[in-house]
C-alpha cells in the first residue's frame, strides 16, 4: 500500500502528474517533498533540484508563477548547473513574465555552460522570439 509520508513515492506521483500535465494533482505530494529538501539546494543534491524543478514546473501550470520564480531562483542560488532548470526558468521569465533582461541573463548562462544541441536550439528559438517582440 502507499505511504502518503514515504517521499520517494510522493515525488514520483508527482512527475506522472506532471507527465500527464495534472499540475493540480501534482502540486500536493511535491509541495511536501520540496519542503523537506529545498535546503539540500545549496549542497548542489541532484534529488532536491529535480524535486524543486518538478516543483516549479507544477507552480506554473497552476498559474502561481510569481512562486515558480522563487523557487527557480533558490535552485540557482545553490549553484546548480542544470541547463534543463535554467531553460524553463528563462522560458517563464520570457514568455510568461515577460522579463526580457532577466531571461537574456539565464540565456547568456545556458550558452556558456550548455553543450546540449537541443536546448541551445531552443535558446536561440527563444532569442529570435524576444527580438521580434521588439519590432
Amino acid at each position: 500500500s502507499f505511504d502518503p509520508k514515504y517521499k520517494p513515492a510522493q515525488t514520483n506521483l508527482s512527475s506522472l502528474y506532471l507527465d500527464y500535465k495534472d499540475y493540480k494533482s501534482a502540486i500536493g505530494p511535491i509541495e511536501d517533498s520540496y519542503d523537506d529538501l529545498k535546503r539540500d539546494l545549496s549542497k548542489g543534491s541532484s534529488m532536491a533540484v529535480q524535486t524543486a524543478s518538478n516543483y516549479a514546473v507544477a507552480l506554473v501550470g497552476v498559474g502561481d508563477v510569481k512562486k515558480a520564480k522563487s523557487v527557480y531562483e533558490k535552485i540557482l542560488d545553490g549553484g546548480s548547473r542544470d541547463t534543463e532548470v535554467m531553460l524553463n526558468y528563462a522560458i517563464l521569465l520570457s514568455k510568461v513574465l515577460k522579463e526580457k533582461t532577466d531571461s537574456i541573463k539565464i540565456f547568456s548562462k545556458i550558452k556558456f555552460t550548455s553543450e546540449d544541441p537541443a536546448i541551445l536550439r531552443r535558446v536561440k528559438e527563444l532569442e529570435k522570439e524576444l527580438d521580434e517582440a521588439k519590432k
